[in-house]
């Protein structure tokens, strides 16, 4: 019997609406994803938190999916690894690659308020900025690569050398904001699954709002001694419910702008980037550049 192995991978960008992506193509009945989001199995860039080490661990996941249907796998580590391209091929020589990009000014943004949401970053945006070369130095985890994750062209290219371009479909955040149905639509194409199903797309998930709290927020995200506790005395599934559930309601329906200096200035810093991306995706991104 052979082992069901995932046919797609959904690999990021992180902060570039792939959560959302994942769960609405979860509700096609021919797509089947693994409870667990991201293992982040494959490749050297690991986040922090938990993640899947072991084969078979690995494989474990997808032993539920329904026969004839095609297996998906989502983790926004694996876009801006440098090895995941090459562990993946060996894995499945014949994935298809999903790739969702957003302006990287605002991905920087949102990848700092996901770290401010989850207790992990304390510095301003702009410090955080200043202090990304030395943290990176240092081998902190990419969650805090504010600006160094929106330099694409390495990472697709990387994929494109890989999976070949007919293998890698690349969709814009700011498109699939607009019209989710559309780029759905071009997701089903290239996944080979009947199109007329009806998807419910009006939840927006993982915004990165600002928490009410600070000190529930804390609680709920870091290391703690009551955590631990709980460990012992509820199930995870159940733990990771009313985990889930807190975050939510703890989550401020706004967040701070960033300021239109430190903009300006991002717009410019990733001018080339953008610029050579339009070369490569041929698309037209001028929208990315104001």
């Amino acid at each position: 019997m052979n082992k069901k192995i995932p046919d797609f991978f959904i690999i990021g960008a992180a902060k570039s609406g792939t959560t959302s992506l994942y769960e609405y193509l979860k509700q096609h009945p021919q797509i089947y994803f693994p409870e667990r989001k991201e293992p982040h199995f494959f490749g050297n860039m690991k986040p922090g938190g938990e993640h899947v080490n072991n084969i078979n661990e690995y494989l474990k996941m997808f032993e539920d999916a329904p026969d004839n249907t095609v297996i998906g796998e989502a983790s926004t580590s694996y876009l801006y690894s440098s090895d995941a391209a090459n562990k993946i091929k060996k894995f499945n020589n014949n994935a298809k690659i999903i790739v969702m990009l957003r302006n990287p000014v605002d991905r920087a943004y949102s990848m700092y308020r996901h770290q401010v949401r989850n207790g992990s970053e304390n510095l301003s945006f702009e410090e955080g900025l200043k202090a990304e070369e030395s943290r990176i130095l240092k081998g902190w985890k990419y969650g805090f690569h504010y600006f160094a994750g929106g330099k694409y062209s390495w990472q697709i290219e990387n994929y494109f050398d890989f999976f070949g371009d007919n293998n890698v479909k690349v969709f814009l955040f700011e498109d699939f904001k607009e019209n989710p149905y559309a780029t759905l639509f071009d997701i089903f194409n290239f996944l080979n699954v009947e199109h007329e199903v009806k998807i419910n797309t009006e939840k927006v998930h993982n915004v990165s709002n600002k928490p009410k709290s600070k000190k529930l927020n804390y609680l709920l995200n870091q290391k703690n001694l009551l955590k631990e506790l709980l460990k012992k005395i509820i199930p995870e599934f159940h733990r990771k419910r009313l985990k889930k559930y807190l975050i939510t309601k703890n989550m401020s329906d706004h967040y701070d702008k960033m300021s239109e200096k430190t903009r300006n200035h991002l717009i410019n810093e990733y001018k080339e980037e953008i610029n050579y991306l339009e070369k490569l995706l041929d698309r037209d991104l001028s929208l990315w550049k104001r």
